[in-house]
């Protein structure tokens, strides 16, 4: 009896133990359960995510792509604007080079212009000293045919044949009245610019285009050049005046003779507040038919602006020494 008792009691504990076991096991399960929905809920989030984050990876593929063509397009339009620009600085260079052939061309022409005048003035002179020319005659006679006679009461005249003898003067006088000749006149020619040249480029010929005085019309105001009318000692000067822009004003000018520099001057101002005045002066030995002007330098980089106006000319002149 004690026996069934215990096993009844012992039976009875271990139901106990099982039932509590399970009521663990079930609530582990039911814990396990929904931590395995919420990851599949966080996945379900994170695929959804991946889903349009890939979306977006591919807008931005397809924008990339599209800017990618639009960015080829440009670089296409800029080459090819690169290309025009490149002929159009072509044509401006061949322009220049033409330009300054007409400007030597007709520095030329107005040469022969001037020489044909010189010429006609001095022919024109050499007609009205020809015309200035006189002759003069004279003739005189003088005619001995009495013969005085006397007896010592007093003179008488005698009607004795006598020989008559005439004297024939004939002068000729030519004279010329001395003019004066157009060789020995001064040759001189000073001219001055009208107006502001802007940022002037390198190996630029400043056209000093209002003349001053030219007395054998030697100087070519539409081309800046000045011709040698003939073989000697020439003295010149230029005077350049400027005016800063942001970066303040510099540069440096030369005095040409057919090429080849004769005079280099400079002119540098910093800060922007006030202008410069420089000149230049030189002294050369030319020969007929040399050709003069006044140009920037050659590889000098210009800043600011060359002046001239009523509180200042930029100007350029000269003359024959001897």
């Amino acid at each position: 009896m004690v026996l069934k008792i215990g096993l009844c009691m012992t039976f009875a504990c271990f139901h106990a133990l099982i039932s509590i076991d399970a009521s663990k096991i079930g609530i582990y399960d039911a814990s396990v359960e929904a931590r395995f929905k919420e990851m599949e809920k966080h996945l379900l989030e994170q695929s959804f995510q991946l889903k349009n984050q890939k979306k977006r990876i591919e807008l931005l593929e397809k924008s990339a792509k599209h800017y990618n063509v639009d960015i080829d397009r440009c670089e296409h339009r800029v080459q090819r604007q690169n290309e025009v620009i490149t002929k159009l600085e072509n044509t401006v260079a061949k322009n220049s080079e033409d330009i300054n052939d007409l400007h030597k061309n007709l520095s030329m022409v107005y040469n022969h212009i001037s020489k044909c005048k010189s010429s006609l003035n001095n022919k024109q002179l050499t007609k009205t000293a020809n015309n200035r020319q006189f002759t003069c005659n004279s003739k005189s006679d003088m005619k001995i045919g009495a013969k005085m006679s006397g007896n010592g009461k007093g003179h008488t005249k005698q009607n004795t044949p006598v020989k008559v003898t005439t004297l024939n003067f004939n002068i000729k006088c030519r004279f010329k009245i001395p003019l004066r000749r157009n060789l020995n006149e001064a040759k001189a020619f000073c001219a001055h610019l009208s107006h502001y040249e802007y940022r002037p480029t390198n190996s630029k010929i400043i056209i000093f285009d209002t003349e001053t005085e030219d007395t054998h019309d030697t100087y070519n105001k539409y081309s800046g050049t000045y011709i040698a009318p003939q073989d000697g000692l020439y003295g010149f000067v230029y005077t350049i005046r400027m005016g800063c822009t942001s970066s303040g004003a510099s540069g440096s000018f030369e005095l040409i003779r057919n090429d080849n520099v004769q005079s280099v001057i400079y002119i540098g101002e910093t800060g922007c507040e006030h202008q410069e005045t420089t000149n230049g002066f030189a002294i050369v030995q030319a020969r007929k038919g040399d050709t003069f002007y006044v140009r920037t330098h050659s590889s000098f980089y210009m800043h600011g602006h060359v002046l001239s106006d009523h509180n200042g000319w930029t100007s350029f002149c000269g003359w024959l020494i001897r």
